[in-house]
């Protein structure tokens, strides 16, 4: 039975294309605990999952294809964006540490029609950033991003591109010179912009509904957008809770087995959707203590 039979059809869906696989160890990423094995979905396996959402295209309107790895590990990245064009999907986008974004795979996106990159760039110096993203190169990264807006305004593609600025303790000193040199490379008549979010600490979390962790004195009561408006499928198929389930701990239902709207509609998803619309977020576990909601709200955007 639906809750208050209401049917919620998601604004964001997010299919996770590979997962497992990364060349960075970043310090604030929960890397270190995924569990699950490596993964690259199949361009046939991406098929039968989009193909399952064109009856609610109308209602969708972002597409983002990553999760827990970087996605440029996925080598038909391109062609699953090319194929959701097709179909006629809308706001793509990928987040990526840009290490692999070299020409040949610069184009490759362009020409594929992606719509929005976002660079996870966390410094202005060398220094820093190979601090906070160990096993990426500053120098590397700033070059292929450089050289992707410059293919792009050459070639006039219009996809839009994020700078995202993780602000921590190491690099907070860094802000007002990453916007500088950032923002006098960007295209404001594209909708290029930066964002800087605060670093949060991921939370671990167990299959129980109402149990949370007694250890912080801080609960959350912010309501949470992403039971109401974001799905999110791994790369086998499975429905992950929130951002924060990277191991899908939940076995909330599977889209190659069942409709993944009905999945989204289920028990699970009611019971959390109802809690937060009673004002119960610090009953829910990992909600209670979850710094994500809170973070999109004091996140500043430069455009």
């Amino acid at each position: 039975m639906i809750e208050n039979n209401k049917i919620y059809i998601p604004r964001f869906l997010q299919i996770e294309t590979v997962n497992g696989l990364c060349n960075a160890r970043c310090t604030m990423c929960s890397i270190r605990d995924w569990g699950r094995k490596p993964y690259r979905m199949t361009m046939k396996e991406f098929q039968r999952i989009i193909e399952k959402f064109i009856p609610y295209q109308k209602n969708l309107e972002f597409l983002s294809l990553f999760f827990c790895s970087e996605p440029l590990f996925n080598q038909t990245i391109s062609e699953k964006i090319s194929y959701s064009k097709q179909l006629g999907f809308k706001g793509i986008g990928l987040s990526t540490n840009c290490s692999f974004l070299d020409e040949k795979k610069s184009l490759s996106l362009l020409n594929a029609g992606l719509d929005t990159l976002i660079c996870s760039i966390d410094g202005v110096t060398k220094k820093i950033h190979e601090a906070i993203r160990i096993g990426t190169y500053f120098d590397e990264i700033v070059a292929n991003v450089e050289n992707f807006i410059q293919l792009r305004n050459d070639h006039g593609f219009k996809t839009r591109l994020i700078l995202r600025f993780v602000s921590q303790n190491i690099n907070r000193c860094e802000w007002k010179d990453y916007k500088k040199f950032w923002f006098s490379r960007l295209n404001l008549g594209l909708n290029d912009e930066i964002i800087k979010f605060e670093v949060i600490e991921w939370i671990r979390f167990d299959t129980n509904h109402s149990e949370t962790s007694k250890k912080q004195a801080n609960f959350n009561t912010t309501k949470c957008n992403y039971p109401f408006e974001r799905l999110i499928i791994l790369s086998n198929g499975n429905v992950a809770l929130c951002c924060l389930d990277s191991e899908g701990i939940y076995n909330i239902g599977n889209v190659f087995k069942e409709d993944p709207i009905s999945i989204w509609n289920n028990e699970i998803f009611q019971f959390y959707r109802k809690a937060m619309l009673e004002g119960h977020v610090n009953k829910l576990n990992p909600c209670a203590h979850c710094g994500v909601p809170t973070n999109r709200k004091i996140q500043t955007r430069i455009k």
